[in-house]
């Protein structure tokens, strides 16, 4: 995820249905870029799965810019397909 600010090294992705739509994170650390504006993390995908990525929410605003605003609320939802298929 890439923002238009440098954000602060603190951060969290939630859901919001005890990680039942969250995607399996592969490496148990999630990394910034130098300038602080890309949060990367890796992830196993299943096939034919719907998957939510809050970032922020209503009860946490842990992604903060370094004036220590919050992000706005904002969820991340896309579905794969099936690996077999062309785009």
């Amino acid at each position: 995820m890439t923002f238009d600010q440098s954000m602060q090294d603190s951060c969290a992705c939630c859901s919001l249905d005890n990680g039942q739509t969250f995607p399996k994170i592969k490496e148990a650390k999630p990394f910034w870029s130098e300038d602080q504006k890309t949060f990367s993390f890796k992830v196993e995908l299943e096939a034919n799965k719907s998957y939510n990525i809050w970032i922020n929410t209503i009860l946490e605003d842990d992604f903060r810019n370094v004036d220590d605003i919050p992000v706005e609320p904002v969820l991340l939802n896309f579905t794969t397909g099936d690996g077999k298929s062309n785009p």
